[in-house]
């Protein structure tokens, strides 16, 4: 008798609840965050008073620069800093999301259910994205921040920088977070996984000064490199087509690791 195989679930809600509980109890969690808040707080830090001691120089002496912009002086440069520092982060969130299944044998358990390689691969994914949301929300207490310091020297940021800077920050992590859970797919070890992510977001962000001696090329490259739509975000200008890039980039990251997932699944 011809045995019927059993229907594949769509649904990834049970593998998000459980990614979810999986990095609210990580260590890897906490340390990471720690370390991403406690940088950035002193870079911060470091711009906000440098904003103020000029802006207050340039108040005293009629001879002195004119006073900076508060947006490009704090907004923006806190901005590069935070983009810069989720670039070192995400390969340690990351790098446990299938490399630990993997090394564990959970990863077998979960071949074998009735559970597609998209649910999990879509569960783990937005657990991820879920926290680059509150890892974004901490974050605004800089802009918040700025604009009371800022507003005691007659600096208030622009509004429409701010957002444009902190959905360009939630799009960043949530396509590298699709980076980092490719490069977790494709091996048992977790410190691999950390090393592949970190190398390739590195070569990726390097993609766009890369000479080429063809213009046409070298405007290729740079469109390539996520560099060129970061900085995009952080002047404030925020367009479909950058949205379109970090969607595209993020889709393609998860089809190569569901084709990795696919491959395991018929070895087992």
């Amino acid at each position: 008798m011809r045995k019927v195989a059993k229907p594949v679930s769509l649904n990834f809600w049970p593998i998000y609840k459980r990614e979810l509980r999986t990095i609210s109890h990580s260590s890897s969690t906490y340390i990471a965050l720690g370390l991403f808040f406690l940088v950035s707080g002193a870079v911060y830090h470091s711009i906000m008073v440098g904003f103020v001691h000029d802006t207050v120089a340039s108040k005293a002496s009629p001879v002195a620069d004119a006073p900076q912009n508060i947006n490009l002086a704090v907004i923006q440069q806190t901005f590069r800093t935070i983009a810069g520092m989720i670039l070192f982060t995400i390969p340690i969130l990351s790098m446990r999301l299938i490399a630990e299944e993997r090394s564990t044998g959970t990863f077998e358990v979960l071949m074998v259910c009735p559970i597609g390689d998209w649910s999990i691969l879509l569960g783990k994914y937005f657990a991820q994205v879920t926290l680059g949301l509150i890892v974004v929300l901490l974050c605004s207490i800089y802009p918040i921040t700025t604009y009371f310091l800022g507003r005691a020297q007659g600096a208030i940021p622009d509004v429409s920088i701010v957002i444009a800077c902190y959905l360009g920050l939630f799009f960043i992590f949530s396509t590298y977070s699709a980076f980092g859970l490719m490069t977790s797919s494709l091996t048992r070890s977790q410190a691999t996984a950390a090393i592949l992510a970190l190398i390739g977001l590195l070569l990726w962000n390097m993609l766009g000064d890369m000479p080429a001696s063809n213009p046409f090329i070298q405007d290729i490259i740079h469109e390539l490199s996520p560099m060129r739509h970061t900085d995009n975000f952080t002047s404030g200008f925020f367009s479909s087509k950058d949205l379109a890039f970090y969607g595209l980039t993020s889709c393609l990251f998860l089809f190569v690791a569901a084709r990795a997932l696919e491959s395991r699944r018929w070895r087992i």
